[in-house]
């Protein structure tokens, strides 16, 4: 996701809807306010994924759920601070649409009508950087051209006669900034952390290359924790591939499961969870009865996936070889880890 654009987009619509500010409430209250709404699916993503819900982001980055979420979350807020509800609830709405949208923008993979359609949507064209330092620039300049537009069109008697806020005022207006820092704070805290899980995959990989599977599964293990570094049950992905080359069969497949259910989002553990049965040791029919399932996943929530009829045709060659072949081990792991939080 897109740590400082969010924040971004949230002063932004703060300083466009600056007409529908109640006066009731300060300029920097109105600025938290967006800011905090601007990062609203991932509140609410984060939030259920605490409490155990491990769907939690794609509910909350899904439009026909996070819409409504975002009514009820803007309605709650007018009520709380007693000003008028349908400017505030109409902003809400916007900006989980705008948070959505810049998501896509920085290559992240949503599935946007979930569960009306289980189709995954990823941009050919991202023009958002999804590094820390190039995302630092690209916005610190659109925030400059932002600020500099604004004040050339600020009224000329706002700016040559400005007025001393009374000292309630100021304090306001710094517990209001303190908000927008907090806030963007915890977003970038949150990424930090992601980082570094990844690192931990990264060094899993690494040394289960050497051939330390116990030392890898270890590193794994340790990297199976919020925030999750490209979404939940990546580390059991990871974890699974490990067990599967080391030949453990019966805890590749409860890795592989447990995957899929955390992140049932993901195309790669469920298309080598469908290759993984059809290898077995079993009998065709048995392998079969066991890969169905998985296709019809594949097929269904997958439909667009570039690499979706190599792996369909992978699945058929191994169902009739029972073979796998190691080509195949190499190119399935590197997009789940090194790349966006939904592959």
């Amino acid at each position: 996701m897109p740590v400082l654009g969010h924040a971004f987009a949230g002063v932004a619509t703060a300083a466009a809807a600056r007409s529908a500010r109640p006066t009731t409430l300060a300029p920097s209250a109105w600025t938290a306010l967006m800011v905090g709404f601007a990062y609203l699916p991932d509140v609410i993503g984060h939030g259920l994924l605490l409490c155990g819900v491990m769907t939690g982001p794609l509910w909350a980055h899904s439009v026909p759920v996070a819409l409504p979420a975002a009514v009820i979350v803007g309605a709650v807020v007018s009520t709380l601070l007693y000003v008028p509800m349908a400017p505030v609830t109409a902003l809400a709405a916007l900006s989980v649409l705008i948070h959505i949208a810049l998501d896509l923008l920085n290559g992240t993979t949503r599935a946007p009508w979930w569960p009306v359609a289980e189709q995954w949507v990823e941009l050919r064209w991202t023009p958002l950087p999804d590094d820390p330092l190039n995302e630092f620039i690209y916005f610190c300049g659109a925030a400059l051209v932002f600020l500099t537009g604004w004040w050339m069109r600020r009224p000329s008697a706002a700016i040559s006669s400005p007025q001393t806020p009374t000292s309630a005022a100021a304090r306001f207006r710094l517990v209001g900034h303190a908000a927008v820092i907090a806030i963007v704070a915890a977003a970038a805290i949150v990424h930090v952390l992601r980082g570094v899980r990844q690192s931990q995959l990264v060094r899993a990989r690494a040394t289960a290359s050497t051939g330390d599977h116990a030392e890898a599964i270890r590193l794994a293990e340790s990297a199976a924790r919020w925030p999750w570094a490209t979404g939940p049950g990546s580390a059991q992905y990871v974890m699974a591939e490990m067990l599967h080359q080391s030949g453990d069969r019966a805890r590749a497949e409860a890795m592989y499961l447990e995957s899929c259910r955390l992140g049932p989002d993901k195309f790669w553990p469920a298309a080598d969870l469908a290759l993984f049965h059809a290898s077995g040791p079993e009998p065709t029919a048995e392998r079969r009865r066991r890969v169905d399932p998985w296709r019809n996943v594949l097929s269904r929530r997958f439909a667009r996936h570039p690499d979706l009829p190599r792996m369909l045709d992978k699945i058929d060659r191994a169902l009739t070889s029972g073979d796998v072949t190691a080509d195949h081990r190499r190119h399935s792991a590197e997009p789940d880890v090194s790349r966006g939080p939904t592959r």
